[in-house]
């Protein structure tokens, strides 16, 4: 298997985790070029590596601690970190016009574990959410220490931030085109951020009790979850696996009726690309089922890896940007309702690993009117 690059490998790893702590592409550029970290140029033209055709490469980069924030983000969107190699992901517009475009993602050819990784396929799904998404400029919401994380439970966009009055998040389908498209959800940052740090003590504390017991605790939460959704998809599994038998047999019986000239060779050809061409995508969804069910090993890595890293917070009384974008992928915040006389809105928080672990009909935290 090969091994990352032991001078480049630490940069790209700081790389994702600046990602990971909210940093945007101009501002993770900013911060290497402050540090004097070549950009990738510039370390081909001085390390002495060699094309594949065995000439060295030769750049004299005039500018060579500058990095643009496309050559971050084309990084940070690169599955090779994962331990992936993909190929096949561009392809020529026509014979005659040789532009390049981008092929569908089922057509492109994905080698898993092809080399040591060095970034987690979570991580990395985690920072291509953040990083890809429209956020202003951090100096111009300076209390916004959600900034990216907050969406609306019905629309599924995120919530603006509105800086006046002490800041309030709001939808933006509403509030842009009015209830008929979605309703008014908005929550105050002063009350969102009561809930989250309330919820982050609550699971740190419990870590910290027994962080064994806590990753189990974790686990079974996450399995009454999913046991709705497992049994739908063993039973599709099972049927995938029957239809690819059934295949089989109808590709054998086809071959042997074009041989006895029972069909006729365009009709083969014909009968035989249908079945192959359903054939390769039912193979396709038989193994992103049976990934998933039987993806207990990695949950419970997940689940231990959230209790180690939750536990380092026990003693936190207030919240800043890095802490958040650390241990929190998503926030979604619902509609207001009225319980037992109360105004209350439900806010469901899906955290880095384990995402959102709330439980049953009390899913998530309220907030509750005063």
């Amino acid at each position: 298997m090969c091994q990352p690059d032991p001078e480049t490998a630490p940069i790209v790893k700081r790389m994702f985790q600046m990602a990971l702590e909210g940093k945007t592409y101009s501002q993770i550029a900013v911060t290497l070029k402050n540090e004097n970290v070549l950009n990738p140029k510039a370390y081909l033209g001085v390390s002495g590596r060699r094309r594949s055709n065995g000439e060295v490469y030769d750049f004299n980069v005039k500018h060579p601690y500058v990095w643009g924030h496309t050559t971050v983000q084309s990084i940070l969107l690169n599955p090779i970190y994962t331990g992936k190699i993909v190929c096949m992901k561009l392809a020529n517009k026509s014979f005659k016009d040789k532009k390049k475009i981008v092929r569908p993602q089922e057509d492109w050819i994905v080698t898993e574990n092809a080399h040591e990784s060095l970034v987690s396929q979570s991580d990395f799904d985690s920072v291509g959410e953040r990083v890809t998404s429209k956020q202003r400029p951090f100096a111009l919401n300076e209390k916004n220490i959600f900034r990216g994380l907050i969406f609306c439970s019905d629309c599924n966009r995120r919530l603006s931030f509105n800086a006046n009055n002490n800041g309030k998040f709001r939808c933006q389908t509403s509030h842009r085109y009015g209830k008929d498209f979605c309703t008014g959800h908005n929550i105050t940052l002063e009350n969102l951020t009561a809930i989250v740090l309330s919820d982050i003590q609550r699971h740190s504390t419990l870590a910290a009790k027994n962080s064994t017991k806590y990753a189990e605790y974790l686990l079974n939460i996450s399995a009454k979850k999913q046991d709705g959704k497992r049994t739908s998809l063993k039973k599709e599994a099972e049927k995938c696996r029957r239809r690819l038998d059934e295949i089989d047999t109808l590709i054998l019986k086809l071959y042997e009726d074009k041989v006895f000239e029972i069909i006729s060779q365009e009709r083969f050809v014909s009968m035989s690309a249908k079945l192959e061409t359903e054939q390769i995508e039912l193979k396709s969804r038989f193994a992103e089922l049976t990934e998933y069910l039987n993806s207990s090993v990695e949950k419970s890595r997940n689940a231990d890896s959230f209790a180690e890293l939750i536990q380092q917070y026990t003693n936190i009384t207030t919240l800043d940007e890095e802490l958040v974008h650390t241990l929190i992928e998503k926030i979604v915040v619902h509609e207001t309702e009225i319980v037992d006389g109360e105004k209350v809105k439900r806010v469901d928080i899906f955290y880095r690993f384990i995402g959102n672990v709330g439980e049953g009909d009390t899913a998530g935290s309220v907030s509750r009117s005063k």
